[in-house]
């Protein structure tokens, strides 16, 4: 229901031949985050009651009125529940935590009475509450008989993530990671679009080429724990329905497995995809004979190892919940084998296979083989371009943050997104082309400040304005006059002048006037005692001081703001305004 648009903007694309069948399609998946502000356990156990308070105050007042001390719960979760107002020792917050927890479990109790209305424990928050409830308490019998209500831990079993409610606000969100710098609380949203036309192909128009646009085909979104294999099938089976399947379908290696590649060589679509390479030992340390090595029978069921043994034992068996074939070699057959060094590393000289059923094994050994070549690699380079699509949708439509709370609100907030986004891409081809961009806006500049700097120059001498030399020509009589954006470091490790920066007003003052020198004697001027600095008065750098030596700008700079690096010296912000003698 959330796709009506999409899918119908999709079938007049398919009527006016804009897209089809049997081309090329690119996936790739992106994080979505939450409507809703993340929580810590301690925050969700707070929130889930109040939540659920919140609600019953409203649907049962009267009820909730007569199974709770109002006064005292008003105080307690009147308020949000925010680590901001936690108290700091970690004594207190786990008393906290227990104390969540009874107020949790009394009113649980009260809503499954056999005398509480039966419609109270449909109320989304009380439902929410009890399974927070689970997955965050379990109740223990103490010595004295008595029940005690206690965090999980890992030893008391923790839910998986895919059932682990993260927002009383949002049921749907879920918190996953991705790698080592990526943990998130929200969605994932997968989107797939046709990419049958190069980046050169409107070069060829003129030619009587017929030049079509790459269009989103399916827009496909989960909870954020739902791995991208698990993926795939649905969205080539949506593709199929609306009578745009591919006939190749690029992806990351996220998305295949052997099941994947077999069922879609079943439908008619080829899988242009890295699959992860044989994990084995000697795969791995490339020596010895890895399963490629061994010839396997289907007819007889037997395999045949490189010294010309067969295997003894046949057993089909499950691994990790998918169907393979156990084979192992008689203890004779290994005996007195010339190859055994290379076969196997085990201490009793035991090889084992397990090899997928027959089909599984040979799609997945020919994915295998097909992806070494260098062509393969720059045929799986047009995988690529759906990261720029990723890139179009989080820059125009915003899909980066959810705006809805809940799966099927945030599913019709893609749906329109990718709607939008084919509406752009539709309007870019039949107007200036959908690789056309639209030329940057120049900024308001004034060539005022270089015209400065080049009469300066000339008053130098030719070459690069540089040193002491700078300061004796410029003095103090130009404060306030736009220069240039800062300095630059010359070979010989004296800055010089360039672009962009703007001279404030100054007083002079010399070293003799009981200021130090502000690189502690570090610059030639200092040590001399002859230079002159500049106080910078009010704003910006406030009180901090800036030396008329170039020598020295380095130390400062580093003390107030400034970038130095390989004796090169610049200013990062527009407030760092550096007099002109400098």
């Amino acid at each position: 229901m959330e796709r009506v648009v999409f899918d119908r903007l999709l079938e007049h694309c398919k009527e006016a031949g804009l897209v089809a069948a049997g081309g090329k399609q690119r996936t790739d998946s992106t994080h979505v985050i939450s409507g809703v502000r993340d929580l810590n356990r301690l925050e969700l156990a707070g929130e889930s009651v109040r939540a659920a308070l919140e609600a019953l105050a409203v649907a049962a007042p009267s009820w909730l009125a007569g199974h709770i001390n109002v006064t005292e719960f008003a105080e307690r979760y009147g308020p949000r529940v925010d680590g901001w107002r936690m108290p700091p020792s970690q004594t207190k917050r786990d008393r906290l935590a227990q104390v969540f927890g009874q107020d949790a479990f009394a009113l649980c109790r009260a809503a499954w009475a056999d005398d509480a209305p039966a419609w109270i424990r449909e109320i989304e928050a009380v439902g929410l509450l009890r399974h927070v409830l689970v997955q965050t308490y379990i109740v223990r019998i103490d010595a004295r008989g008595r029940q005690v209500i206690k965090k999980r831990d890992a030893d008391d079993g923790v839910p998986p993530g895919q059932l682990r409610l993260a927002s009383p606000y949002d049921s749907d969100a879920r918190w996953a990671a991705k790698g080592d710098d990526l943990f998130w609380m929200g969605y994932k949203i997968h989107l797939t679009e046709t990419c049958t036309i190069l980046p050169d192909a409107y070069a060829y128009a003129d030619a009587g080429t017929r030049v079509m646009p790459n269009l989103i085909t399916d827009v496909h979104t989960t909870d954020a724990t739902v791995p991208d294999v698990k993926a795939t099938a649905p969205i080539q089976r949506k593709l199929a329905e609306h009578g745009v399947k591919p006939g190749e379908h690029y992806l990351d290696s996220g998305y295949p497995s052997a099941d994947l590649i077999t069922k879609a060589l079943k439908q008619g679509i080829r899988m242009v995809t890295p699959v992860l390479l044989d994990h084995s030992a000697q795969a791995r340390a490339a020596e010895g004979f890895d399963k490629n090595a061994f010839t396997i029978n289907w007819k007889t069921r037997q395999v045949r190892c490189p010294a010309g043994r067969t295997s003894s034992h046949r057993n089909p068996r499950k691994q990790y919940g998918k169907d393979a074939i156990v084979i192992t070699f008689s203890v004779l057959s290994r005996r007195n084998c010339p190859f055994q060094q290379q076969c196997t590393t085990s201490e009793t000289g035991r090889r084992m296979l397990t090899p997928r059923p027959e089909e599984l094994h040979e799609n997945l050994a020919r994915a295998r083989a097909e992806q070494k070549p260098d062509t393969w690699k720059n045929k799986y380079a047009l995988r690529a371009g759906v990261e720029g699509t990723i890139n179009q949708a989080l820059d125009i439509t915003g899909i980066r943050r959810a705006r809805y709370r809940g799966l099927p609100k945030v599913r019709l907030q893609h749906a329109f997104s990718a709607t939008a986004l084919n509406v752009i891409r539709l309007d870019a081809h039949w107007t200036t082309g959908p690789l056309d961009r639209p030329p940057h806006q120049q900024a308001r500049t004034t060539q005022l400040p270089t015209l400065r700097l080049n009469e300066l120059r000339s008053r130098v001498g030719p070459g690069e304005v540089r040193g002491e030399r700078l300061a004796e020509v410029l003095g103090g009589a130009v404060g306030g006059t736009p220069l240039g954006g800062g300095l630059r470091g010359e070979p010989d490790g004296s800055p010089s002048v360039t672009s962009g920066a703007r001279v404030p007003p100054v007083s002079w003052r010399g070293h003799g006037d009981g200021a130090p020198c502000p690189c502690r004697w570090q610059c030639r001027a200092g040590r001399r005692g002859s230079g002159r600095w500049p106080v910078r008065s009010g704003g910006g750098l406030g009180e901090r001081v800036v030396p008329t030596a170039l020598s020295c700008l380095p130390v400062v700079l580093r003390r107030t703001g400034g970038l130095a690096r390989r004796a090169h010296v610049r200013l990062s912000r527009s407030e760092h305004l550096i007099d002109g003698a400098v």
